[in-house]
Protein backbone atom coordinates (compact mmCIF):
# COMPACT_ATOMS: atom_id res chain seq x y z
CA UNK A 1 0.00 0.00 0.00
CA UNK A 2 2.93 2.35 1.13
CA UNK A 3 4.57 1.65 -2.48
CA UNK A 4 0.74 2.49 -4.41
CA UNK A 5 0.70 6.14 -2.38
CA UNK A 6 4.24 6.65 -3.10
CA UNK A 7 4.31 6.13 -6.79
CA UNK A 8 1.09 7.94 -7.20
CA UNK A 9 2.34 11.08 -5.34
CA UNK A 10 5.31 10.89 -7.83
CA UNK A 11 7.76 10.03 -5.21
CA UNK A 12 10.94 7.39 -6.20
CA UNK A 13 10.44 4.52 -4.02
CA UNK A 14 11.52 0.64 -4.19
CA UNK A 15 10.93 -1.70 -1.50
CA UNK A 16 13.48 -3.20 1.19
CA UNK A 17 13.10 -6.98 2.70
CA UNK A 18 14.67 -7.93 5.18
CA UNK A 19 13.78 -8.57 8.69
CA UNK A 20 12.93 -6.22 11.38
CA UNK A 21 12.64 -7.45 15.12
CA UNK A 22 14.17 -10.84 14.20
CA UNK A 23 10.99 -11.73 11.79
CA UNK A 24 10.65 -11.31 7.96
CA UNK A 25 9.69 -8.17 6.92
CA UNK A 26 9.70 -5.17 4.19
CA UNK A 27 9.81 -1.37 4.20
CA UNK A 28 10.47 1.29 1.67
CA UNK A 29 13.14 3.41 0.49
CA UNK A 30 12.29 6.92 -1.13
CA UNK A 31 14.49 9.84 -2.59
CA UNK A 32 13.76 13.01 -1.62
CA UNK A 33 15.39 15.88 -3.71
CA UNK A 34 18.62 13.39 -4.67
CA UNK A 35 19.37 11.41 -1.56
CA UNK A 36 17.60 8.26 -0.54
CA UNK A 37 15.96 7.77 3.20
CA UNK A 38 14.11 4.09 4.71
CA UNK A 39 10.30 4.59 5.53
CA UNK A 40 8.75 2.03 7.65
CA UNK A 41 5.36 2.68 7.90
CA UNK A 42 4.75 -0.74 9.58
CA UNK A 43 6.95 -0.05 12.64
CA UNK A 44 5.71 3.90 13.36
CA UNK A 45 1.70 2.27 13.64
CA UNK A 46 0.90 2.55 17.15
CA UNK A 47 -1.25 -0.93 16.31
CA UNK A 48 -1.47 -3.20 18.54
CA UNK A 49 1.06 -2.12 21.19
CA UNK A 50 2.00 1.82 20.83
CA UNK A 51 -1.25 3.17 21.77
CA UNK A 52 -3.23 5.20 19.37
CA UNK A 53 -0.74 7.80 18.10
CA UNK A 54 1.24 7.30 14.63
CA UNK A 55 4.76 7.82 15.16
CA UNK A 56 7.69 8.90 13.36
CA UNK A 57 10.82 7.45 14.11
CA UNK A 58 11.00 5.39 11.01
CA UNK A 59 10.19 8.33 8.68
CA UNK A 60 13.21 9.09 6.65
CA UNK A 61 15.89 7.50 8.40
CA UNK A 62 19.42 7.14 7.20
CA UNK A 63 20.90 3.33 7.21
CA UNK A 64 23.25 3.94 10.79
CA UNK A 65 19.83 3.78 12.74
CA UNK A 66 17.59 1.53 10.28
CA UNK A 67 20.21 -1.22 11.16
CA UNK A 68 19.84 -0.45 14.94
CA UNK A 69 16.80 -2.44 14.35
CA UNK A 70 16.40 -3.66 10.86
CA UNK A 71 18.22 -6.18 8.30
CA UNK A 72 18.84 -6.12 5.08
CA UNK A 73 20.77 -6.97 2.25
CA UNK A 74 22.67 -3.59 1.84
CA UNK A 75 24.57 -4.32 -1.34
CA UNK A 76 20.97 -4.79 -3.23
CA UNK A 77 19.29 -1.57 -2.30
CA UNK A 78 20.22 2.41 -2.42
CA UNK A 79 22.61 3.54 0.31
CA UNK A 80 21.02 5.84 2.67
CA UNK A 81 23.27 8.71 4.54
CA UNK A 82 21.40 11.57 4.74
CA UNK A 83 19.42 12.58 7.47
CA UNK A 84 18.21 16.05 5.73
CA UNK A 85 14.45 14.92 5.45
CA UNK A 86 14.49 12.63 8.67
CA UNK A 87 11.22 13.96 10.66
CA UNK A 88 12.97 15.26 13.26
CA UNK A 89 15.97 17.01 12.00
CA UNK A 90 13.59 18.42 9.42
CA UNK A 91 10.75 19.98 11.90
CA UNK A 92 13.60 21.07 14.45
CA UNK A 93 12.74 18.36 17.03
CA UNK A 94 15.73 17.52 17.66
CA UNK A 95 18.55 18.42 20.52
CA UNK A 96 19.21 18.98 24.45
CA UNK A 97 17.07 18.80 27.89
CA UNK A 98 16.82 22.38 27.09
CA UNK A 99 15.71 21.96 23.37
CA UNK A 100 13.13 19.58 24.62
CA UNK A 101 11.50 21.38 27.47
CA UNK A 102 11.21 24.43 24.90
CA UNK A 103 9.74 22.42 22.50
CA UNK A 104 7.07 20.45 24.58
CA UNK A 105 5.78 24.51 26.09
CA UNK A 106 5.75 25.72 22.32
CA UNK A 107 3.17 22.21 21.54
CA UNK A 108 1.31 23.08 24.63
CA UNK A 109 0.95 26.71 24.12
CA UNK A 110 -0.58 25.40 20.63
CA UNK A 111 -2.71 22.23 21.92
CA UNK A 112 -2.90 21.49 25.60
CA UNK A 113 -3.42 18.12 24.56
CA UNK A 114 -0.81 17.41 22.39
CA UNK A 115 1.15 14.62 21.75
CA UNK A 116 5.23 15.83 21.16
CA UNK A 117 8.01 13.58 19.96
CA UNK A 118 11.07 14.98 20.16
CA UNK A 119 14.79 13.48 19.69
CA UNK A 120 17.47 14.25 22.60
CA UNK A 121 21.24 13.64 22.59
CA UNK A 122 21.47 13.66 26.24
CA UNK A 123 18.80 11.55 27.43
CA UNK A 124 19.23 10.02 30.87
CA UNK A 125 16.55 9.30 32.82
CA UNK A 126 17.88 10.87 36.06
CA UNK A 127 18.30 14.10 35.04
CA UNK A 128 15.11 14.38 32.80
CA UNK A 129 12.76 16.43 34.92
CA UNK A 130 9.51 15.77 33.67
CA UNK A 131 8.08 16.98 36.68
CA UNK A 132 9.07 20.20 34.94
CA UNK A 133 6.41 19.79 32.40
CA UNK A 134 3.86 20.74 34.92
CA UNK A 135 4.91 23.88 35.30
CA UNK A 136 3.90 25.22 31.92
CA UNK A 137 0.27 26.56 32.47
CA UNK A 138 -3.17 24.33 31.76
CA UNK A 139 -0.80 20.97 32.07
CA UNK A 140 -2.50 18.97 34.20
CA UNK A 141 -1.82 15.32 33.57
CA UNK A 142 0.93 13.42 31.48
CA UNK A 143 2.93 10.56 30.55
CA UNK A 144 5.99 9.67 27.88
CA UNK A 145 8.07 6.76 26.65
CA UNK A 146 10.94 6.54 25.33
CA UNK A 147 12.85 4.55 22.69
CA UNK A 148 16.68 4.43 21.28
CA UNK A 149 17.31 5.37 17.98
CA UNK A 150 21.09 5.97 16.31
CA UNK A 151 22.75 8.46 18.95
CA UNK A 152 20.13 9.32 20.42
CA UNK A 153 16.67 8.82 22.48
CA UNK A 154 12.92 9.44 20.92
CA UNK A 155 11.07 11.27 23.52
CA UNK A 156 7.31 10.95 23.07
CA UNK A 157 5.20 13.17 25.34
CA UNK A 158 1.44 12.85 25.77
CA UNK A 159 -0.40 15.88 27.42
CA UNK A 160 -3.61 15.97 29.44
CA UNK A 161 -4.38 12.49 27.59
CA UNK A 162 -5.17 8.99 29.37
CA UNK A 163 -2.61 5.94 29.19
Amino acid sequence: AMTLLLTCAGVENEIITGTAGGELHAWNQVMIDGEWYHVDATWDDPVPDGGYYAGHAYLNVPDDVMDDTHTWEEDRFQECKSTDYNYFMYNNLDGNYNDFMSIIEAAAARNITATVEVLVYDYDPDNYDFEAIFDISGVTHLWYSEIEWGDGDIITVYLNQSQ
